[in-house]
């Protein structure tokens, strides 16, 4: 049992070593580095390495400009429990950037992160049915919406559980 405890803090001693190496890549301005490190951290299934390194790959710092590697990469991460992915995923999803627009899945996606306190992915449902974007206009689930993003600090949500409550 102590060989296998000993064993498991190896394993993770090193997985932690792989983000720090690639955090402090990332903070020199190493993006390649970093990309490379975020990378191995993704398959490894970390969360967190597979979001930066979609992050990267959205926006093409250190590796190629890439929307289907990184909607690859933002999916790996919220299937590992990254709430914030999942709505950087919604919201390829909602505009259809580099995959096919799919606003029910942006839904269920922004709906996941919301119900894991992602404010903004709150505030984005609010939107969403306050327009009628995939779903029929419904103005009391955009007030819940825009208030429990108001709750996680977005103002814009705020100033739109404003109008619409009053």
């Amino acid at each position: 049992m102590k060989h296998l405890v000993l064993c498991l803090a190896l394993v993770l001693s090193v997985f932690a070593d792989d983000m720090t190496d690639a955090y402090a890549a990332s903070n020199k301005g190493d993006n390649a580095r970093a990309a490379s490190l975020f990378q191995k951290a993704c398959g490894n299934k970390d969360a967190n390495g597979c979001f930066h390194l979609a992050i990267m790959q959205e926006f093409g710092k250190g590796i190629a400009q890439s929307f289907v590697a990184a909607s690859d990469s933002y999916g790996k991460s919220c299937t590992y429990g990254n709430k914030d992915a999942c709505a950087y995923l919604a919201e390829l999803h909602r505009q259809g950037l580099g995959i096919p627009k799919n606003t029910q899945r942006a839904i269920s996606l922004f709906q996941s992160a919301c119900d894991g306190g992602n404010g903004n992915a709150c505030y984005s449902l609010g939107q969403m049915y306050r327009d009628g974007e995939g779903v029929p206009i419904d103005v009391a689930s955009a007030i819940k919406h825009f208030d429990k993003g108001c709750s996680g600090g977005i103002k814009s949500s705020c100033t739109e559980y404003d109008k619409l409550r009053f």
